[in-house]
């Protein structure tokens, strides 16, 4: 990552939305020649009404309305609940998920429906959305060191720079001792724009991540963004990975600490003060200006801590945006506000 870089106004960069769609997690990469999007979940009706909102906003100054990838990390409802109206609204031409099923049943967290209509929209698109492309991501498949490309994890070919996904994580293919939860076969793809990247994880956690650190190259895990593994739990982010991935700019998304329920961050404790410490001595970037947050030291237990370091997170921030030019340069936009490139 530059420090201090001058940047022309319009000056190629991709840009990556955080949105805040509460305890959950939906991610925008915009880049001049397309859009993907990582997860679409959320905490609630009104959540996912603030992501199609945002959404909207973006393809609105968009030639294409479409999404170039739609990836799902893993079938659990606080990263798939708006898949109904994404599909509908914003057609995907690609898709990727992990090919776990989802959760059947009445309660609150099945995802067996929204999976299902993926499935559906892929082997059967409506008719304004052409042939649609689904890739299905088993670690099986992975090569051991590099990540794994293809036409439809990497859909992008922008000039000058082109974006480039890569995955390193997706199905185990096992449901040994942590591996009966679907977060850790939580797909994790990473994206490089010439010397800028990020690495998102979903919600991998402990078991997880000591597999993915065996078979990955380190150095291909290497990003100037992270965004914090499952939503800052204290089972999502370890000193390997960090170590590995050494990160200068962090995101945890997540809910507001004082927004009580069941499915909350103040009920799941999110995000971990542990967590919370380690990414402060690890980030090499600093905030503009130190703020106080609630921390959670357990399940609905919280204290304010400073936080100075280019930690940021929608519980504390709202959206957070972040742009990524080629040189290496990383600027966090005000108040999730960016300003528009001269050339359009």
């Amino acid at each position: 990552m530059l420090v201090g870089t001058v940047l022309a106004q319009d000056a190629p960069r991709v840009r990556v939305h955080f949105i805040d769609v509460g305890q959950g997690d939906a991610t925008l990469i915009e880049a001049p020649c397309g859009t993907v999007l990582i997860d679409a979940g959320g905490e609630n009706e009104q959540t996912t009404e603030h992501l199609l909102k945002t959404l909207d906003a973006v393809f609105a100054k968009r030639e294409d309305k479409r999404l170039d990838l739609l990836l799902l990390t893993h079938p659990h409802i606080d990263h798939l609940r708006a898949i109904p109206e994404v599909l509908e609204r914003y057609r995907p031409r690609n898709i990727i998920d992990n090919g776990q099923p989802g959760e059947a049943g009445d309660h609150g967290g099945a995802t067996r429906d929204e999976v299902d209509a993926i499935l559906k929209y892929a082997d059967r698109p409506p008719a304004n959305a052409g042939e649609v492309a689904i890739q299905r991501i088993h670690v099986r498949d992975l090569p051991r060191g590099p990540g794994m490309v293809s036409a439809v994890i990497d859909p992008l070919a922008c000039s000058p720079v082109d974006p480039r996904f890569e995955v390193f994580w997706g199905e185990f293919g096992s449901t040994a001792r942590g591996f009966d939860n679907a977060n850790n076969h939580s797909v994790v793809v990473k994206l490089s724009y010439g010397e800028t990247s990020a690495l998102f994880t979903g919600d991998l956690q402990d078991a997880g991540i000591q597999e993915l650190l065996g078979r990955a190259d380190r150095s291909a895990l290497d990003a100037d963004i992270y965004q914090v593994g499952h939503h800052g739990s204290h089972n999502g982010t370890t000193r390997g990975l960090l170590y590995a991935v050494s990160p200068a700019y962090a995101v945890i998304s997540m809910g507001p600490a004082d927004r009580q329920g069941g499915f909350t961050a103040h009920a799941h404790g999110h995000p971990r003060r542990e967590i919370v410490d380690m990414l402060e001595s690890e980030l090499s970037a600093q905030r503009n200006e130190p703020v106080d947050v609630p921390v959670a030291t357990g399940q609905r237990t919280f204290t304010n801590t400073r936080i100075y370091k280019a930690l940021y997170a929608t519980g504390w921030d709202g959206d957070v945006v972040m742009e990524l030019f080629a040189d290496g340069t990383v600027r966090v936009c005000e108040k999730g506000v960016c300003a528009e490139p001269t050339g359009g």
